[in-house]
């Protein structure tokens, strides 16, 4: 994530996530097994699109769409578990 953080900083000039989502995300792999981390990140990455394009069809500005990922992170956590202990990986 810290790359894909400063990916985004390189081509836009400007922040996209903030310094504590990547360490953030790392406590929730170390607490929920690193195994659920990828589906714990596509389900917040999706949560945060959805809100996008949700606020986006409301006729808000894209420059005023301001999503924190963390909150997306917190918001999947539950669905990432149901999925995991489904699945036999949590």
């Amino acid at each position: 994530l810290w790359f894909i953080a400063r990916l985004f900083r390189a081509m836009r000039g400007h922040e996209g996530m903030g310094g504590g989502d990547p360490p953030f995300a790392g406590a929730l792999a170390a607490w929920t097994g690193w195994m659920l981390l990828p589906l714990l990140l596509l389900l917040a990455a999706l949560a945060g699109l959805a809100l996008a394009l949700l606020a986006m069809a409301r006729g808000e500005t894209q420059s005023a769409i301001r999503i924190p990922f963390g909150t997306m992170l917190v918001l999947a956590l539950p669905f990432a578990l149901m999925a995991g202990a489904a699945l036999g990986l949590g």
